[in-house]
């Protein structure tokens, strides 16, 4: 009997070893990290000078370094959408595919076991796809609108800077395995484009509905999901 309840406790020592074991070393692993790559997909809605685009899909790829382990990683990420302007059309405005790519540092607080807060603010050019937009010429008398026909306002690409901003929860589901929740804010500075500018203003002096503002002066939010690997 004495000899039963000794190897119980045997394997009760033993196990509870191992599980501590286990926990110290998953610890050591995510403090010990000194790489992290991850992937992220959600939504993003965007808005240049006074034009909204509809929240899309979007999706974005990154990977850190650690500068201080488990705290500090800063490196590279790329992001890409596909949005629609909301603009008075002849037609369904055509799409806008925007690629982005930048350097991001992201603070780590791991003081909540699985479950890590964190903080994030990067710097990024964004490349903005803008097509040619078909717009009505409308002229209005008496209460009455009139369209007699449309103009091409032309293709007005352009590259602009955004800086991200953000917050997010980490949460470990393995040793190096995270599922990460992520909102940010990201503000863009960008220039006119003289081209389109040129071409807008023709198009409202003949009284057309007015197309998107060339301006990449605006900001965006986006909130993703995602896993990461640490090694």
């Amino acid at each position: 009997m004495t000899s039963r309840w000794n190897r119980a406790l045997v394997a009760v020592v033993v196990g509870a070893t191992a599980t501590l074991g286990g926990a110290a070393a998953s610890e050591h692993h995510a403090s010990a990290a000194f790489l992290e790559i991850g992937g992220d997909a959600g939504i993003l809605r965007r808005n240049l000078a006074d034009t909204q685009y509809k929240a899309d899909f979007a999706w974005q790829l990154h990977a850190e370094i650690a500068f201080i382990p488990s705290i500090l990683m800063v490196g590279p990420y790329f992001g890409m959408q596909t949005a629609q302007p909301e603009i008075p059309s002849a037609n369904t405005p055509n799409t806008v595919k925007f690629m982005d790519a930048g350097v991001r540092a992201k603070v780590r607080l791991p003081l909540f076991g699985p479950l890590v807060p964190y903080g994030v603010v990067g710097v990024g050019l964004v490349h903005g796809n803008f097509p040619d937009q078909t717009v009505p010429l409308c002229t209005s008398y008496a209460g009455q609108t009139a369209c007699a026909g449309s103009t091409t306002v032309p293709n007005a690409t352009a590259n602009f800077v955004e800086i991200p901003v953000g917050l997010g929860l980490a949460i470990q589901l393995a040793d190096e395995l995270a599922l990460n929740l992520e909102g940010d804010w990201r503000p863009t500075i960008g220039y006119k484009n003289d081209a389109y500018e040129t071409a807008l203003a023709n198009a409202q002096n003949t009284g057309s509905t007015t197309p998107p503002n060339p301006s990449r002066n605006g900001y965006a939010f986006s909130a993703m999901a995602g896993l990461s690997l640490t090694f």
